[in-house]
């Protein structure tokens, strides 16, 4: 999840037969890429710059590697979690007790991050 580091101003006021502008700007941002537990406990990682899929595998490298028992991820079907370079390290997670499973395409209701996502972006 992506998020600028400039405030979105989602509405504003303006006058009758006036249009109100507001310049863009191209912000810096910073991306968090988390794991949740049924327990609502995050373990994010906060990364600023460019995320790719070595990126993402660092991470899941850094998570297989604190975690103490079996643990589920459950993934939605962006491209840079269904890369070949993602999916070959699949097995190797696996043998850290990290299971991959993948949900159904377009069912971002099912991925409980998502909704934590969309409350730090939107309120």
């Amino acid at each position: 999840m992506g998020f600028s580091l400039e405030p979105c101003v989602p509405y504003a006021w303006q006058r009758v037969k006036e249009t109100l502008q507001i310049p863009s700007s191209r912000s810096n941002r910073l991306y968090v890429l988390g794991f949740l537990n049924r327990h609502n406990r995050l373990y994010p990682f906060v990364i600023e710059g460019k995320v790719d899929t070595s990126i993402i595998r660092a991470c899941f490298n850094q998570f297989a590697n604190h975690i103490k028992k079996k643990t589920f991820v459950l993934l939605d079907n962006a491209p840079i979690h269904t890369s070949k370079e993602f999916i070959r390290h699949i097995p190797s997670w696996a043998k850290k007790n990290l299971i991959i499973k993948y949900l159904p395409p377009y069912c971002p209701g099912l991925n409980l991050i998502e909704n934590l996502w969309r409350l730090m972006k939107y309120q």
